[in-house]
């Protein structure tokens, strides 16, 4: 698997490129594989088939790869690079923010109509439950 160099610090250089690029492919494909299981229940809940969905994500994917280092390169031009990059930390506590107040895509609660009664079905006392007085006042 590892070629042996002539020179001792090149190995365990290629050894630590293997070994990181290794991890990083772990840790993206663990991403990867958490997101795309709530694909299902979003593309529900927006009412959208999962093509669509996995359409309109791409395109808002390969957007964003596209214009936030152009926008970082026009602010740093203007301004400098630390601020620049410096913008990054609010705009991803906002998209944060906003990603908690975003509504959810699980079933909503049942209206009050569709909750059953307890009362008994039949009128009058049933085995020593007591009966609820109606607008008279009567039992």
């Amino acid at each position: 698997m590892f070629v042996r160099s002539p020179v001792p610090g090149r190995a365990r250089a290629r050894r630590a490129h293997y070994l990181s690029a290794a991890g990083l492919f772990g840790i993206l494909g663990f991403h990867v594989g958490v997101w795309a299981v709530q694909l299902a229940p979003l593309s529900a809940g927006l009412g959208l088939d999962p093509a669509a969905l996995g359409a309109a994500a791409t395109a808002a994917g390969y957007t964003a790869f596209i214009i936030s280092p152009l926008t970082i390169g026009l602010l740093a031009q203007a301004t400098s690079l630390r601020l620049a990059l410096a913008l990054l930390i609010p705009t991803s506590l906002a998209i944060a923010f906003l990603a908690t107040r975003w509504p959810s895509t699980s079933t909503p609660a049942p209206a009050a109509a569709t909750i059953p009664s307890r009362q008994p079905a039949r009128a009058g006392r049933t085995h020593g439950a007591r009966s609820q007085p109606d607008s008279a006042g009567n039992e």
